[in-house]
């Protein structure tokens, strides 16, 4: 995922003293060091903060900094949501270890940076594809088997139908959606009393690859959802 320099933060700044004194700073030799911004393209604002000179960042996402279209939520919740899903995860699979979160900053996360390479990175080059794409497979298949998540049949259909009013769909499209989830709704398939975890942001840029591990790690929290 491709970051820009936007900012040089110094001894004094609210933020930056919040995560040298509440978040990190154990792991710091020079608590006086300044530290630079990088920012992201994402639907919020999202931006690593490098420890000049401590070979140490940190992610952020500020939850009430929404970028996208969607703008109509609660982001305190949001960001308690994505904490408490990741800090679960986390006892599963590879994931950017949740550190803190503050809502007095905007609703900020900040989790563990990750370097490495993404998924998107392999697609981009035509690198081991198949050797990744099988990691992935492998690490959904340990989360959805090893998690256990409440079910409401009805709340899983709010939330597509939701999702569909948010892609603003032609008529004919909707429609051919609307009969599926129809044929899904009356199907005994679906009549369960647990459902799992699952990641329900595919996109390749999220999962990143380490050196230290076969298994890549995600970035964004998994969701507690059923698994149609």
């Amino acid at each position: 995922m491709a970051s820009r320099h936007v900012n040089v933060l110094n001894p004094g700044d609210p933020f930056r003293d919040w995560l040298v004194e509440e978040v990190i700073g154990h792991r710091l030799k020079n608590k006086k060091c300044s530290v630079n911004v990088f920012k992201y393209n994402s639907s919020h604002t999202v931006c690593r903060y490098e420890f000049i000179g401590e070979n140490l960042s940190v992610m952020a996402k500020f939850f009430a900094e929404p970028t996208g279209r969607l703008k109509d939520y609660n982001p305190h919740n949001g960001m308690m949501n994505e904490y408490q899903n990741l800090k679960k995860a986390a006892s599963v699979i590879n994931v950017a270890k949740p550190l803190a979160v503050n809502k007095k900053f905007n609703c900020v996360l900040v989790t563990e940076h990750i370097p490495g390479k993404s998924l998107a990175w392999y697609f981009n080059h035509e690198e081991k594809l198949y050797e990744k794409l099988a990691a992935v497979a492998h690490m959904l298949r340990q989360l959805h088997e090893n998690t256990k998540a409440s079910y409401n049949k009805e709340n899983e259909f709010r939330n597509f139908h939701e999702v569909l009013d948010y892609l603003k769909l032609d008529y004919d499209t909707r429609e051919s959606f609307n009969k599926l989830l129809g044929k899904w709704w009356y199907s005994s398939l679906l009549n369960r009393e647990h459902g799992c975890m699952v990641h329900r942001d595919a996109t390749p840029s999220n999962y990143i690859f380490t050196k230290a591990s076969l298994m890549p790690s995600i970035l964004r929290a998994p969701g507690s959802r059923h698994i149609l």
